[in-house]
C-alpha cells in the first residue's frame, strides 16, 4: 500500500479522535469547575449583602418606631426597639 502525502491509517485517525475526546472532556471539567467556583463567590457576595439588608430595615424598624411611639425614656431607642420587636408576636397573637 502505497501513502500519499495528506492520507492518514486508521490507526492515526483513531488516535486523533481519541485525543479531541479528551481535550473535549478536559474543556468541559474546567468549565464545570470554573461556574463552581464564579457560584460559590456570587453566593458569598450575596450573603453580604443580605447581612447589610437586614441591618438597614432593623435601623428602619427602629426609627419608624420612635418616630410613632417617641423617644424611649428608660432605655436606648435601639434597646426599646429589639425587645419591642420581640414582644410582636405576642401582641399579635391575642
Amino acid at each position: 500500500m502505497v501513502h500519499k502525502e495528506g492520507q492518514e491509517t486508521e490507526k492515526e485517525m483513531s488516535k486523533k479522535s481519541e485525543q479531541n475526546a479528551g481535550a473535549l472532556m478536559d474543556t468541559v471539567l474546567a468549565i464545570v469547575g470554573f461556574a463552581l467556583v464564579a457560584t460559590v463567590a456570587w453566593n458569598f457576595i450575596t450573603l453580604r449583602m443580605l447581612a447589610g439588608t437586614i441591618d438597614t430595615n432593623e435601623m428602619h424598624a427602629c426609627w419608624f418606631m420612635e418616630y410613632i411611639f417617641g423617644t424611649p425614656e428608660a432605655m436606648t431607642a435601639k434597646e426599646a426597639c429589639l425587645e419591642m420587636r420581640d414582644n410582636l408576636p405576642e401582641w399579635w397573637n391575642r
